[in-house]
């Protein structure tokens, strides 16, 4: 990892694993937590982006909007906020990267 990284966490919201059995969702947020703790430890950006929407269980501040509560969020870590399928589009994303970022994980 070098400085210029940044790791995206999308999606990964309370409301989007309530309901049925999502496979290994606990090795995922180890794994999620293994990465961004790497990411910070290069100087690298840490982004969470959430799914908004105007009503329902994913409209911000909801209960289902909030983050799993086993991921690692520190305070220097980024937010974003999305209402398309797509991270890239109609967002602040672009503010958010470490300027001449070469990497980026998904």
């Amino acid at each position: 990892m070098t400085s210029a990284d940044a790791l995206l966490v999308i999606v990964m919201q309370v409301g989007l694993f309530e309901g049925s059995t999502k496979w290994d969702a606990v090795g995922l947020v180890a794994g999620i937590n293994a990465l961004s703790r790497r990411v910070r430890g290069a100087v690298g950006r840490v982004i969470f982006v959430r799914q908004t929407m105007e009503t329902g269980d994913l409209r911000a501040g909801a209960s289902g909007w909030q983050l799993l509560p086993d991921l690692e969020v520190q305070g220097e870590d980024a937010f974003l906020s999305k209402s398309t399928c797509d991270c890239f589009t109609a967002t602040e994303l672009t503010k958010l990267t470490p300027l001449g970022a070469t990497r980026r994980s998904l």
